[in-house]
């Protein structure tokens, strides 16, 4: 059911191609695996990129402080 929305929201990310973006992948997740990683980096080649191996799909509960030391600079250095 939501297969529409889905189609739209990829054909809006290219407008996001140029804007400044954080990548933080879980590498352990169980739905969007290793696969998906790749496409989004390669949908934004620019993007800042952060792999957390032992992370699963819950990124922020299983490497809050991790992520969190990306984030912070990441948001300093759009708004700071």
């Amino acid at each position: 059911p939501s297969y529409e929305t889905l189609s739209q929201v990829e054909v809006g990310l290219d407008k996001l191609r140029d804007k400044k973006t954080l990548i933080c992948w879980g590498g352990a997740d169980f739905c969007f695996n290793d696969h998906f990683y790749k496409e989004w980096q390669h949908r934004f080649p620019a993007a800042e990129s952060h792999y957390f191996p032992d992370a699963s799909h819950y990124l922020l509960e299983d490497a809050l402080d991790k992520v969190m030391s990306r984030i912070n600079p990441f948001l300093s250095s759009c708004y700071g």
